[in-house]
């Protein structure tokens, strides 16, 4: 049996292109970035004043310690 990586592409905390501003437009997006979902999303106060939320972008490739399998249920 073939053991798959244990990186952002097998976790299941990782959402492959999430829509952030820059990817809502089919041209620019890429299959190996997404957003790490682990963690509560980042809130930006953007030059007009409206807040913005966004989840930290990442490479499919990536590891880090919140990497659970996609088969595990998460708390």
């Amino acid at each position: 049996m073939t053991q798959r990586p244990k990186n952002c592409r097998s976790c299941v905390w990782w959402r492959e292109s999430a829509s952030t501003r820059a990817e809502k437009t089919t041209a620019l997006r890429d299959p190996d970035i997404g957003t790490c979902q682990a963690r509560p999303p980042w809130v930006f106060i953007a030059p007009n004043g409206e807040a913005i939320s966004l989840f930290p972008s990442t490479h499919a490739d990536r590891f880090c310690r919140d990497w659970q399998t996609r088969n595990e249920v998460p708390l």
